[in-house]
């Protein structure tokens, strides 16, 4: 159990950036002297170096990285660069060859290139796009241009889409294609991040070459929109919050506007918004972590102030096991057959409570075959392990590691000991607010549905990938778009602070293997149900063609 609570601690830092983003407040970003810029530069280099499991490969060898590091020091000060934004965009700049998404800088939780991106749109001047399997569709357009909803993105300003998001990929924190296409979508309207790509880019419109659903070319071309109305307009679409918030949420589908008959409720529909939950709250409460800034956050999203009853408080947020929980026994009393877990547009949040959700659905079996079994390398430093904890693991474990070392998670396994105890210190040690009812199950499903299908995109990232892929290995088909999360790469964030500037951020401690270096599902894992651009232009495009594609093939299968 040493190492779940390990891992754990390196979770807490992405769960606040989260909610920061929910968040999505704005301010004006703070001035500091360049030499106090370039000061904190050279320390996050430093931090980079001890705490990154491998900060080098991705510059082509540590020579490399210290030319890296010396040119982005060098432009600051050419530069002058005063603004903590600009010196977070400089970081993730300089960041991009890792292909590492959660090592990042953050000014005060906003987002920047490379993390959770959002789309902003106004129906009046935006273009809003969205990356899918097969390239890069326009979902939203000024009001005169409505028509072309639905083309393909050819090119911006006559260079063509492909090497624009290769360009890109040297300046914007990718880990694979699709990451980079989703890059592309995001920052397809703002002049600063294309120019780079685009030197010759002016400063009053942007052009956008596009193929129509019926085949023909189409341009488009759009003021620019400088980066201060794109916050506002950011505050303005901002959806309004109520109080408990429903991030899970589940219903049968047979609701008119899916146009689904199923009278029989076969098939139920759960969807995961982000993956903070009571779950987390009652653990970190229980073993001493620091749960008060997350229930403020959650607050913080709804606009309302913390209870004065603190019980009361948490008890107010939703679980997500529990929830899951709920689900399936309205699934078992109908007998449904298929379950649809939604998993679009969910950044993450940890990834521990996942695990007493697969165990809902396949009991002793997922831990005898999949619980905690990928392999992976960690760097224990003594930012990411105290000595006291250091000493156990090795007294325990009859080895010596040091500070510096790497540990091999494939050796840290439950399989040699009898189920029982394994049952027993799985759910003794889970983030998980239904642990009675974990044990009531004795080893079984609480219920185990003939189907489950599992929905991503772009957007699936961080925990809610490892969910999509704890799901997947235990049978579930993947449907929908590639997730921007490669499965081999790296993982377990600690958060990191400049003094200087007050820039924060993650920095990864792990290497994650889920594949076989050779396999090409490394970097991108290919859903078993691909939606394309054909899927979308049958659907007309709708927001939720993939939930479409998926009830046909469900309809089909009957």
């Amino acid at each position: 159990m040493q190492l779940m609570k390990m891992n754990y601690h390196l979770t807490r830092a992405s769960l606040l950036i989260m909610l920061a983003l929910l968040l999505g407040a704005s301010k004006a970003w703070a001035q500091v002297p360049t030499d106090s810029i370039v000061a904190d530069f050279k320390y996050f280099v430093k931090l980079l170096e001890e705490r990154h499991p491998d900060p080098y490969s991705g510059y082509g060898g540590k020579p490399y990285f210290r030319m890296a590091a010396s040119d982005a020091r060098n432009a600051l000060l050419k530069d002058k660069v005063t603004d903590v934004r600009e010196f977070a965009y400089r970081i993730n700049e300089f960041l991009a060859p890792l292909k590492d998404g959660h090592t990042v800088a953050m000014p005060d939780g906003h987002d920047v290139p490379g993390h959770f991106p959002v789309q902003y749109t106004d129906p009046a001047t935006l273009i809003t796009l969205e990356a899918i399997n097969d390239g890069i569709i326009v979902k939203a357009l000024p009001e005169e241009y409505k028509g072309l909803v639905g083309s393909r993105l050819v090119a911006i300003e006559n260079v063509a889409v492909n090497d624009l998001a290769s360009g890109m990929a040297k300046y914007f924190i990718a880990e694979n294609e699709i990451g980079r296409m989703m890059n592309l979508a995001h920052y397809a309207m703002q002049p600063k991040a294309l120019r780079k790509v685009i030197p010759t880019l002016g400063d009053a419109t942007i052009t956008y070459q596009l193929k129509t659903p019926k085949g023909k070319k189409a341009e488009v071309t759009l003021p620019v929109v400088p980066f201060n109305q794109v916050l506002q307009f950011q505050a303005q679409s901002a959806r309004p919050s109520s109080f408990p918030a429903k991030p899970f949420s589940y219903d049968f589908l047979g609701m008119l506007q899916y146009g689904f008959a199923d009278e029989g409720n076969n098939t139920m529909y759960f969807h995961v918004a982000h993956m903070i939950a009571r779950d987390v709250l009652e653990y970190d409460k229980e073993h001493g972590y620091d749960y008060k800034s997350l229930l403020q956050g959650i607050y913080s999203i709804a606009g309302m102030p913390v209870p004065d009853n603190e019980d009361f408080a948490i008890a107010m947020i939703p679980s997500l096991n529990e929830e899951f929980e709920k689900m399936l026994q309205l699934m078992k009393q109908n007998g449904s057959k298929d379950l649809i877990i939604d998993l679009r547009g969910n950044g993450g949040g940890t990834t521990n409570i996942i695990y007493p959700l697969v165990y809902q659905l396949y009991g002793d079996r997922y831990l005898k075959e999949c619980y905690r079994d990928e392999k992976g390398l960690y760097l224990l430093t003594p930012h990411s392990m105290s000595e006291a904890d250091l000493e156990q693991m090795n007294a325990t474990n009859e080895y010596k590691l040091e500070y510096g070392d790497y540990l091999d998670l494939s050796e840290v396994s439950y399989h040699n000991t009898s189920i029982e105890n394994m049952r027993k210190s799985f759910i003794d040690g889970s983030m998980c607010s239904i642990k009675d009812k974990l044990r009531a199950q004795n080893g079984q499903p609480a219920y185990n549905p003939e189907h489950v299908y599992v929905v991503t995109d772009p957007l699936t990232f961080s925990a809610a990938f490892h969910m999509a892929y704890y799901l997947w290995k235990m049978g579930a088909t993947v449907v929908g778009v590639s997730s921007s999360q490669a499965p081999n790469t790296f993982m377990g964030n600690q958060a990191f602070y400049l003094p200087r500037t007050g820039l924060t951020g993650d920095i990864c401690g792990t290497i994650q293997i889920f594949f076989p270096d050779n396999d090409p599902r490394a970097k991108q894992f290919t859903p078993d149900l691909m939606t394309t651009y054909e899927d979308y232009k049958r659907y007309n495009f709708d927001d939720n063609t993939p939930i479409l594609y998926l009830l046909d093939i469900i309809k089909n299968k009957k």
